[in-house]
């Protein structure tokens, strides 16, 4: 980073030798604590320690437990001491003194640790300043930070009579200039006043059903709709014809011909032709930009090929994602089995399908030291269970649910309306309430769409011969707003994690799902409050098989930016 740098320059000219240690390939990633870091460190002759962590207080604990000084060069979302150093010395050669200053921070003040250095920092100098972002980023409690801090939501009453403005930009600070000082212009600008700014959304499941099914979807005509969802980044299964099972395949979903608008991570088959035997070749994919494999649409079922698909990917740090299905219990079934599915003399699935495979790859997780297992479009109170089974052993086990899990219920298929057939099916009114419990207590890590587009002959047909799968990219964010925030008072800030860090940590998408230094351009600006009504005919999808047609929502995508460049805008 350009902070390591500067401190490897400064401390050089000053006649110091430094060494770097990383925890990529440390005693860290073996389990050694940040204290034995240190203790070692101090041990071999160290002098000081200069520490960037991403854990907000790490710094201050390894100082209450060493005799040498600790440097805080950034702690997660906490402080960035030096960095509000170089910002007071900017300032001082712009206005020569701190006396009687007035200065403005504007953005995400929330998650920037350099904004919290700045007002302890300059405060000290008597500097009064104000905090200008809406209330997702700058809360009302941001005034206890430090005496005297004043809190707007209006921009044109944070400029007024100000000397100096911090502007975040991208999570970073962009520039310090005194209001209309800032050096040169912006290409495009524009006003999100009243709306939210947040980091590009990141889908971890779609179907994009290239190559091979380009009637159904297109790579072009996907992203599109992912654009108009908020996302700028899908990860996209391999269920296609052909299976995407080799390192061509992963390049060619990549390559600019395919047309897409936002960034496309390809998942690769775990097993060749998805058909549960033979492992793919892990390394040769994840080479050619495969972030994890699975065999989706289809379970692995066999205990020994689960498990080597798990230390496989252990050793190459991919997840693997699991269609937690037993389909020895499900075979030829088309819904949830319960009283709508015995009403309407369906076939039916029993929830014990997903969590007793759940609860299987769990159990493998926890014995494979490093593995990473993904539960893809959880639905089962049981599956849950066995997932926080996992987390609580600290095994490396995440899982994703979608909006159509966490808003329909079995019963909503009515009189067999395929629109509402999916897999896995939609559930019963308690393994809704426990995904719900689930989404807010932190176990969930992602809402992912598992956007499936299907030709109007694939569902006009008889409900049990009807493909599974519904379209979700244009509606996930609306669903969300409506049903968790509105109806759950689950809060945005949670609602936009699941959608950005959430699954950007699950794949290791770094420099996704932020906003902090350093991050890619990729940005989300949503109308919270924006009442609409979507209507499948005006979709960028190539298909409208979903059970939203119709629906009033409140939560609108404003404009979509990938790479700095807008893609998508109302």
């Amino acid at each position: 980073t350009r902070t390591r740098s500067s401190f490897e320059f400064a401390a050089k000219s000053l006649g110091a030798m430094t060494t770097l240690v990383q925890s990529t390939g440390s005693s860290i990633e073996k389990g050694e604590s940040v204290i034995d870091t240190g203790y070692t460190l101090r041990a071999v002759g160290a002098d000081c320690i200069v520490m960037r962590h991403p854990s907000a207080g790490a710094p201050h604990l390894m100082a209450t437990h060493l005799d040498i000084p600790i440097i805080n060069a950034g702690d997660g979302m906490h402080e960035h001491p030096s960095q509000a150093l170089l910002d007071a010395v900017t300032i001082l050669k712009h206005k020569k003194s701190f006396k009687g200053l007035q200065a403005t921070i504007i953005g995400d003040i929330f998650h920037s640790r350099v904004a919290r250095s700045a007002c302890h920092l300059l405060t000290r100098f008597g500097v009064k300043i104000t905090l200008c972002g809406p209330p997702e980023f700058v809360p009302d409690i941001a005034t206890t930070l430090v005496p005297g801090l004043r809190v707007t939501r209006h921009m044109e009453d944070a400029l007024r009579g100000t000397d100096v403005v911090m502007l975040l930009r991208d999570g970073r600070v962009a520039e310090v200039a005194a209001p209309n000082k800032t050096r040169g212009a912006a290409d495009e600008k524009f006003d999100a006043r009243g709306l939210i700014v947040a980091p590009g959304f990141v889908d971890l499941h779609v179907h994009l059903r290239e190559p091979g099914q380009s009637y159904k979807e297109t790579i072009a005509t996907g992203t599109a709709a992912a654009a108009a969802g908020g996302f700028t980044s899908v990860c996209t299964m391999p269920n296609t014809q052909p299976v995407v099972d080799t390192a061509e395949w992963v390049s060619w979903l990549r390559q600019p011909e395919r047309g897409a608008v936002v960034n496309v991570f390809p998942i690769a088959a775990a097993t060749r032709g998805s058909k549960g035997g033979t492992l793919t070749d892990f390394s040769a994919l994840q080479r050619a930009g495969a972030v994890a494999v699975t065999d989706d649409g289809k379970p692995i079922l066999d205990d020994d090929i689960m498990r080597m698909a798990l230390r496989l990917g252990a050793e190459l740090k991919l997840p693997v994602v699991q269609h937690a299905e037993d389909t020895r219990l499900t075979e030829n079934c088309s819904m949830h089995a319960g009283p709508t599915s015995f009403r309407l003399g369906l076939r039916a699935m029993p929830g014990l399908a997903e969590a007793t495979v759940v609860d299987r790859d769990v159990t493998l997780a926890q014995q494979i030291r490093e593995s990473r297992l993904h539960v893809a479009h959880l639905s089962t109170s049981d599956a849950l269970k066995a997932v926080r089974r996992g987390k609580r052993a600290k095994a490396r086990v995440t899982c994703e649910v979608t909006p159509h899990h966490f808003t329909l219920l079995d019963e909503n298929v009515g009189e067999y309306d395929t629109n509402f057939k999916m897999n896995p099916p939609l559930r019963s009114a308690s393994d809704r309430e426990a995904i719900l419990v689930a989404l807010a207590d932190g176990t969930v890590d992602a809402i992912a769409t598992d956007h499936a587009p299907h030709a109007l002959h694939e569902k006009q047909v008889e409900f049990e011969r009807a493909s599974f799968g519904i379209t979700g990219l244009e509606t996930a964010l609306g669903l969300a707003v409506t049903h968790l925030h509105r109806a759950h008072k689950i809060p945005l800030t949670r609602i936009v994690e699941l959608f950005t860090s959430g699954p950007a940590r699950v794949f290791d998408l770094n420099g996704r799902g932020s906003l902090a230094r350093g991050s890619f351009a990729d940005v989300t600006i949503f109308d919270p409050k924006k009442r609409w009504t979507f209507e499948a005919a005006n979709t960028h999808s190539l298909s409208r098989n979903t059970p939203f047609d119709g629906c009033q929502l409140t939560g609108k995508v404003v404009t979509t930016i990938v790479a700095g460049r807008i893609v998508y805008r109302t």
